[in-house]
């Protein structure tokens, strides 16, 4: 039960930050800014990012991350989500919000955070994925909104962020049954009219498939600090004040033309786009260890 514990101690450090997230979002509106501040109180807490902090705003719906000259700041209209993972000795807490002061926007928020409690409700040993994928399709659907297909929620395991199963957020036939104990994340995305999202050619979030030696020393860098981190993902803003942009940049080429980077596609729909998802812990009371949904 080791491992219980230490998920349900980045869990606890997961509701303190969701809650920093809200005070932040307050005073903040770059959107850097905001990244790096959640990631100030995220190693504050004796944790390390799982990943890059995601701040998707409208149409984008994942894999976006402030770059080192980003200037892009919420507007009052935005709708942004901020995806935030995580982890301590590799144990991870994958969890995320919507936000917006647009209210004709907020029922979007409202339908995936209860499509999210609701799935994970379903957390329970000898659930299929897909009754827990119906389940979030029907509470997003009587809605009136639209679930995207091609998003899911996925297993968590030490030092991997999207493990099996996977989870959708429409109906499928997936028959693999919950075992007690597995961690899930469950992670609805939803809008009003899209359901289905498309990979951007470029990725601002990387790692590396292995560790070899490089000749750039930026890339160099990469490759050291993937490898410190297991290889989750980095970003370039984390390279920041070691090297340029340019020579950050120029690493990232060498490792791509190499065919060691691992880029993970910005993900974008056709129209605005709300997000909401939480960690569980599989349980015949499931454990919902990223929020106080009670």
């Amino acid at each position: 039960m080791e491992e219980i514990e230490k998920y349900l101690e980045v869990g606890r450090v997961s509701c303190r930050i969701r809650e920093k997230v809200q005070k932040i979002l307050e005073r903040e509106r770059d959107i850097k800014c905001i990244a790096n501040k959640i990631e100030e109180e995220i190693r504050k807490e004796g944790c390390e990012p799982a990943f890059p902090v995601n701040i998707g705003i409208d149409d984008i719906a994942a894999h976006y991350t402030p770059t080192i000259d980003e200037k892009a700041k919420i507007e009052e209209n935005n709708l942004v989500k901020i995806d935030i993972g995580l982890h301590k000795d590799g144990f991870i807490a994958d969890f995320a919000l919507s936000f917006t002061e647009n209210e004709e926007l907020k029922e979007l928020i409202d339908v995936a955070k209860k499509a999210c409690i609701e799935g994970c409700k379903m957390a329970k040993p000898g659930t299929k994925v897909m009754e827990i994928s119906e389940v979030i399709e029907k509470e997003i659907k009587e809605k009136g909104f639209t679930p995207i297909s091609n998003l899911t929620g996925h297993g968590l395991k030490r030092y991997e962020i999207h493990a099996k199963p996977a989870i959708p957020n429409v109906s499928c036939n997936i028959g693999y049954e919950l075992k007690e104990n597995e961690v899930i994340a469950i992670e609805p995305f939803v809008s009003r009219n899209c359901n289905w999202v498309k990979e951007e050619k470029v990725g601002v979030i990387f790692s590396v498939s292995e560790f070899k030696n490089v000749r750039n020393e930026a890339a160099r860098e990469i490759m050291k600090m993937c490898k410190q981190r297991n290889f989750l993902p980095i970003c370039e803003r984390w390279l920041e004040g070691r090297f340029s942009q340019i020579k950050i940049r120029l690493g990232i080429k060498e490792l791509k033309e190499r065919g060691l980077l691992v880029e993970y596609p910005i993900l974008r729909g056709s129209d605005i786009i709300a997000q909401w998802e939480n960690s569980a812990i599989v349980r015949d009371k499931p454990i919902v260890f990223t929020e106080n949904i009670d």
